[in-house]
């Protein structure tokens, strides 16, 4: 990481490790374009969960990091998924949440990057909101294990890292610095339609939840696999109208149409295939990306 932290150890007795007292309520988001317009986040329960262990700045920001003993699904539910990010894979949560509950493991891997922003309510009252830009899958398996009633907050600890800015292109500076060796879709960063980030999700969302036994977390998935990423990626590459009628609908139909086809070719070739494809009458990916984007931007206008 290139970026010039100064840092400098604070004690427990520190005035800066003090608490703010004045409750926080209902919050709007930092971004226009963001899809969570209002959150619900109280700066001082949150913070109450928290140890110092240093502080430190960035250019005009405050760096912070902390570490938490005590897990609880009241911390968790402070913190919001930041407008940029991908919303969660459900089937990555899962797998997190089987792994935490399994394994053994004290210390949550890696650290939760988390963006505080203050700002005015509609009502002008002050707000702060801690959104995380980098973490939100471990944050949701968290909450997905102790809403099944696991005891694994009791038992597991994490590091926690908050840049204090309004400036909201330091975050993104620091975020494509966090995933600079992992692709993220190009949806969530540039110039696109308004309606092309929902219209995309909506269609991915519906095919993880139409085929989960088929929607993979790895980067080199199986070809009769899909990873969510790069179906998200396929579909905002098209020049298609976003803000046609309906075309989230249309789309997934024509994904029905291809998947047909690719059940035919599949047989008429003789092609191995794994039972839960003729189980689940799941072919799509089969196949190539260049066809069914053709076979898209054809059909769909």
């Amino acid at each position: 990481m290139n970026f010039p932290w100064r840092w400098k150890t604070l004690s427990p007795s520190s005035p800066q490790d003090k608490l703010d007292k004045k409750n926080f309520s209902c919050s709007p988001s930092p971004s226009s374009d963001s899809v969570e317009k209002t959150a619900t986040t109280n700066e001082q329960v949150f913070l109450r969960y928290l140890t110092l262990l240093w502080k430190g700045t960035y250019r005009e920001a405050t760096i912070s990091l902390y570490s938490n003993m005590a897990i609880s699904l009241e911390w968790l539910s402070q913190m919001i998924n930041w407008h940029r990010n991908r919303p969660p894979d459900p089937v990555r949560v899962q797998q997190l949440s089987l792994y935490y509950e399994t394994s053994g493991i004290e210390m949550i891997p890696g650290i939760l990057y988390l963006w505080k922003w203050k700002g005015k309510s509609t009502d002008d009252t002050s707000v702060t909101n801690y959104y995380v830009y980098d973490g939100i899958h471990r944050v949701e398996a968290l909450k997905h294990s102790l809403q099944s009633g696991s005891s694994i907050g009791k038992r597991m600890a994490c590091i926690v890292y908050i840049l204090d800015t309004n400036d909201e292109s330091l975050v993104t500076e620091h975020f494509q610095d966090l995933n600079k060796n992992i692709p993220v879709p190009s949806l969530y960063f540039g110039p696109h339609h308004p309606l092309k980030k929902k219209v995309c999700e909506s269609v991915v969302q519906r095919l993880c939840e139409t085929y989960p036994m088929f929607c993979s977390s790895s980067r080199h998935p199986a070809w009769y696999n899909f990873n969510r990423d790069q179906v998200l990626d396929l579909l905002s590459q098209l020049s298609l109208p976003f803000d046609q009628h309906q075309i989230h609908e249309k789309l997934y139909q024509l994904f029905m149409t291809l998947n047909e086809m690719a059940y035919q070719k599949v047989k008429e070739s003789h092609q191995p295939f794994p039972k839960k494809c003729e189980r689940y009458h799941f072919f799509l990916f089969y196949l190539d990306f260049s066809v069914i984007r053709s076979f898209l931007e054809t059909h769909c206008c």
